[in-house]
């Protein structure tokens, strides 16, 4: 068996007695060719264009991921009534981008939500879309606040466009995102403590090491996890 998540392997082992020397766990690839930082200026024309954010008044949240209940956007919201119950909001604006006919989609739901609340002008929900890479570089950070998470493309998607993760503890099961190096953790579906480390990046910007970066593509290039694929299928042709 190959899963590209420990925590399977954890169960399938404990609930079928499954050997561990038949899993086998492969990370997801990271492609640098399809994800890769813009330059300042560039950065700074797409924000505008995307955004409206002409001067960089703002600090933008992406998040990144379905409407479906697993990726939790409503942790999100009830962090940002926080910062503006608390006089904190200031210029902090989060934008949500997803599949919003999915399947089980909340996004009628978070609608009202963010309505009720009166943030309609900080949290905007928009629709899948095409060319994220050019959305990842417009956004200061990231947030991924799931209640749980394979091996998420996101966080890796971010690592390579320079931009620090916001990440529940829950989806963070694979410890992608390391605290004050690549980005920050909080309690899963605790939004006071989302809220703290929202209010913690915008004035503490975390810049990604460039050895840590590295170290990581080269961890996840497509050229080392297709390696570790022909090298499983040649020992089980072997055998």
């Amino acid at each position: 068996m190959i899963a590209n998540n420990l925590d399977i392997c954890k169960v399938m082992k404990k609930k079928i007695k499954m050997p561990r020397n038949k899993m086998h766990f492969i990370p997801n690839m990271a492609d640098d060719e399809i994800f890769f930082p813009f330059k300042s200026i560039d950065q700074r024309k797409k924000r505008n264009l995307l955004f409206n954010d002409q001067n960089n008044k703002l600090f933008i949240f992406g998040i990144f991921g379905s409407y479906k209940p697993q990726k939790n956007q409503i942790v999100a919201i009830e962090a940002m009534k926080s910062l503006n119950e608390n006089n904190q909001l200031s210029n902090i604006s989060v934008k949500c981008f997803g599949d919003k006919n999915c399947v089980n989609s909340q996004y009628v739901i978070l609608e009202k939500i963010i309505d009720e609340y009166g943030l309609n002008s900080y949290i905007k929900l928009n629709d899948k879309k095409a060319n994220v890479n050019q959305y990842i570089n417009s956004v200061d950070a990231i947030l991924l606040p799931s209640k749980y998470e394979g091996y998420p493309n996101i966080v890796m998607e971010a690592i390579l466009c320079n931009k620090p993760i916001i990440i529940s503890d829950a989806a963070n099961n694979e410890n992608l995102v390391k605290d004050n190096i690549n980005g920050l953790t909080f309690e899963n579906n605790n939004p006071l403590a989302l809220a703290k480390k929202m209010y913690q990046l915008k004035n503490n910007y975390i810049v990604i090491d460039k050895k840590e970066k590295m170290k990581f593509i080269s961890e996840h290039s497509i050229k080392n996890i297709t390696e570790k694929y022909i090298n499983i299928f040649q020992s089980l042709i072997m055998n």
